[in-house]
């Protein structure tokens, strides 16, 4: 009787606690992929000095590292936009880093066809893309001719 008792209580607290509702309307998660830690970690690879900021459910991470800057928007736990830049001599190590931060958000067919747009690129140009559900600008140029800076701009 008593076990009967405290189930009872059990799932009307549960349910008053949760918010038991049933016409209580849910918002839905940010539109892009899910920040998880292989995202998280392919992305500190080129920048892990990282500065937070957050706003309710929104953060914003400003990353700098010796191989460019990162700039991860998120909602919640999913990605809202996400900029890479690269200073670069060379358009192989640029395609190199973007390849490896990108392959846990785009996958495999989207990381290729991306770097060959970019590949496509002569310095000054931007080319804006679609990737899966993600809006891609790619941008070949910076301020210098010797080392050039690839940015790649995804936002969902």
């Amino acid at each position: 009787m008593l076990r009967t008792a405290l189930g009872g209580f059990v799932i009307a607290f549960t349910l008053t606690a949760c918010g038991g509702d049933k016409d209580k309307v849910i918002e839905p998660a940010a539109g892009g992929p899910m920040y998880s830690p292989a995202v998280a970690n392919s992305l500190r690879a080129i920048a892990a000095n990282c500065k937070l900021e957050r706003v309710g459910a929104s953060e914003k991470r400003e990353c700098t590292g010796p191989f460019g800057r990162v700039s991860i928007a998120t909602v919640g736990n999913h990605l809202s936009a996400l900029t890479i830049a690269l200073p670069s001599k060379l358009l192989a190590e640029a395609k190199g880093h973007i390849g490896h931060g990108l392959k846990e958000v785009l996958g495999h067919d989207g990381v290729e066809a991306l770097l060959a747009r970019l590949s496509m690129l002569e310095t000054g140009q931007r080319a804006d893309i679609t990737v899966g559900t993600a809006k891609v600008g790619l941008i070949a140029g910076g301020r210098s001719r010797l080392m050039p800076e690839y940015t790649v701009e995804l936002t969902w």
